[in-house]
C-alpha cells in the first residue's frame, strides 16, 4: 500500500485500526504530513501506535549485495551491433555527414529502418 500511485500503490499507510494515512513523493522519498498537535487534538482524537512493540535491530537486514557479483572476464572482441543502425556503444552507423554529390547505389528498408549504401570516396 505504500507505494507511490505512479507505481500503482495506494500512497498511504494503513494502520492496524484501519485508518489510512496518506503519503506524498518528493524526488523519491516518502513523506507523511505532521503538526504539533494542538491540546484540543490530544484530548479528542485516538492515539495510534504506529510502532512495534519490539527492539529494532536495523542491522538484521544488511547485505552487501555487490560481493555476490561474479567478476565478469574483460570481452577481447568488440560485440555484434543488436540494433540496426547502431554500434555496441549506441552510436550511429551507416551515418554520412557532409558528403556531397556522391549517389547512392542501392536503397532497402531494414526493420523499419531506411538505409543507404554509399560507395567509399577515393
Amino acid at each position: 500500500y505504500d507505494d507511490p500511485e505512479r507505481l500503482a500503490g495506494r500512497q498511504c499507510l494503513i494502520t492496524q485500526e484501519g485508518y489510512h494515512i496518506p503519503m506524498d513523493f518528493k524526488q523519491g522519498l516518502a513523506y507523511i504530513k505532521m503538526h504539533f498537535p494542538t491540546e484540543d487534538e490530544v484530548k479528542n482524537l485516538p492515539c495510534v501506535v504506529m510502532t512495534r512493540d519490539f527492539p529494532w535491530d536495523p542491522s538484521r537486514y544488511d547485505k552487501v549485495k555487490s560481493n555476490d557479483v561474479p567478476v565478469l572476464p574483460i570481452p577481447t572482441t568488440v560485440p555484434d551491433p543488436i540494433h540496426p543502425g547502431f554500434n555496441h556503444l549506441g552510436e550511429a552507423i551507416d551515418v554520412h555527414y557532409g558528403e556531397c554529390n556522391v549517389a547512392p547505389t542501392m536503397w532497402w528498408i531494414s526493420i523499419g529502418v531506411l538505409r543507404v549504401e554509399v560507395p567509399e570516396l577515393q
